[in-house]
């Protein structure tokens, strides 16, 4: 039911913003500033979601805050999203020869340059059609003045929305970005609509490029515990379940076979890669502090994607020590006025890799498990949650009847959830099941789930779930959406 009233509530909001508005493109440009005299430290310590305008390393920044996470947008330099992070950790790779700095919109070939600021923001794909970076002429979707409103402040969520520059000359496009933090963990929803401002039907694939840190300490000019893991498609049309994007050897890519997933290691070697991609996250792990952040989406089995059917893909710099955590829509054909949109959820927790399987509650490090010894039951499992509030084990019958709650632990995405504790299984118990329940006591999903003597199958790990007080299980509707009209 919460996801159909976020559906309702971001409908309402396209259509009081609509394609074609009018966006004030016209900004001087700044020099660089004083990150520290205008980033100064601020109070986090809210609990409710709250938006606000700040001065951000020497641009206009607009900060969300609950808490737990922080998210910061700038304007002013196409719609970015330069910082997300967990407490104080962040997540997001920023360049720091570009920080303050907004740049004109170029008026001859001879000065097209594009400016890496890092962050995260979206293209239009494929990029061959698209024609940048940097923004070809007469076209400022990447690095354009984005027009800002903040959409909802100081509630359960709070919400910015930016529109691009009108981009009919080039592409067809307006571009809107709707940010959206959740109080009570580190959810953040992007929200990323591509409006056909044109009399003509148009095909694009949305495009999100997330720029994430190789460097993990500053004596490093890159860190192997920088990795990104992601569940390849056991029917995938390449042998390996990825190809590569980039005439590049490096042994960055790994599988790992028995887990069913793509591990990749940076070293600062540049390369590409993609992969057709079903399983519908993809994850960046930090494992030299025992962070990472995951982003879940809507992945189609028989969609039309850009690069050769790509859903996903991996980017790793050779310049500078990032990587990016790349995720694709379908492409879609946009009706003249039409809209289409995409939707990805982020969410850090603290945990270590690797990272096997997610939810939309949490991530599983190392997997649920049962062993018997001389008489006592031990359960283990090693999980980073993404909200506040309580975990419980709970012991199911074979028609997933509940039988009894075997434990109960507080969590919260600042510490990761370790078990390893003696607990007696109920008489008939066919199942053991790992709930979470946010602040308030009610039910948000399965982190993970364990059927006693069988295996779950590859990527079933963290599979969403959940039950009614009948104990009978329930499948929540996902987060995730594709649409497009």
């Amino acid at each position: 039911m919460r996801n159909l009233a976020i559906a309702a509530l971001l409908l309402g909001y396209l259509l009081v913003a609509g394609c074609g508005q009018s966006v004030d493109q016209a900004r001087p440009a700044k020099a660089g500033a004083d990150v520290a005299a205008t980033n100064p430290v601020v109070d986090v310590a809210t609990k409710n979601a709250e938006a606000a305008k700040i001065p951000y390393q020497g641009w206009d920044g607009i900060r969300l805050v609950n808490g737990l996470a922080t998210v910061v947008v700038v304007p002013d330099i196409g719609g970015r999203v330069m910082e997300y992070k967990l407490g104080a950790h962040p997540f997001l790779w920023v360049n720091p020869a570009e920080t303050g700095r907004i740049y004109p919109a170029p008026q001859a070939a001879d000065q097209r340059q594009w400016h890496n600021f890092g962050g995260y923001k979206v293209w239009p794909a494929p990029q061959s059609k698209w024609g940048g970076p940097p923004d070809p002429l007469k076209s400022e979707l990447d690095g354009g003045v984005w027009h800002s409103e903040v959409k909802a402040s100081s509630a359960q969520v709070a919400e910015v929305l930016l529109t691009s520059p009108d981009d009919r000359a080039v592409t067809g496009l307006q571009m809107e970005r709707l940010v959206r933090l959740f109080t009570g963990g580190s959810h953040v929803q992007m929200v990323e609509t591509f409006c056909n401002v044109t009399d003509k039907p148009i095909e694009w694939s949305i495009w999100d490029v997330t720029q994430v840190p190789g460097s993990l300490d500053a004596t490093e000019a890159f860190s192997r515990e920088a990795r990104v893991y992601l569940p390849l498609n056991p029917q995938s049309k390449s042998r390996d379940g990825y190809w590569p994007l980039m005439d590049k050897p490096t042994d960055q890519w790994e599988v790992l076979p028995q887990e069913g997933l793509l591990r990749v290691t940076y070293q600062r070697q540049v390369g590409k890669i993609g992969a057709d991609s079903v399983g519908g996250w993809i994850a960046y792990a930090d494992e030299k502090h025992g962070v990472v952040l995951v982003k879940r989406f809507e992945a189609g089995k028989l969609e039309n994607y850009p690069d050769d059917g790509a859903s996903v893909e991996v980017f790793t710099s050779d310049t500078d020590p990032y990587m990016e955590v790349e995720v694709l829509s379908p492409v879609k054909r946009i009706e003249p006025r039409g809209r289409f949109s995409a939707t990805v959820d982020w969410y850090a927790a603290t945990m270590p890799g690797p990272v096997l399987a997610t939810s939309e509650v949490g991530a599983v490090s190392r997997p649920l498990a049962v062993e018997t010894k001389d008489g006592q039951t031990t359960v283990t499992g090693t999980f980073g949650v993404f909200a506040e509030g309580k975990a419980r084990l709970v012991a199911l019958n074979p028609a997933a009847k509940a039988l009894g709650t075997l434990l109960e632990t507080d969590v919260t995405p600042m510490k990761a959830l370790e078990l390893s504790q003696t607990v007696t299984l109920p008489a008939g118990t066919a199942e053991l099941a790992l709930a979470v329940d946010n602040k308030n006591g009610a039910l948000m999903g399965r982190l993970a789930t364990l059927r006693l003597g069988k295996t779950p199958p590859p990527g079933a790990l963290g599979e969403p779930a959940a039950w009614g007080p009948n104990g009978q299980p329930i499948l929540p509707e996902k987060g995730s959406k594709t649409s497009a009209s």
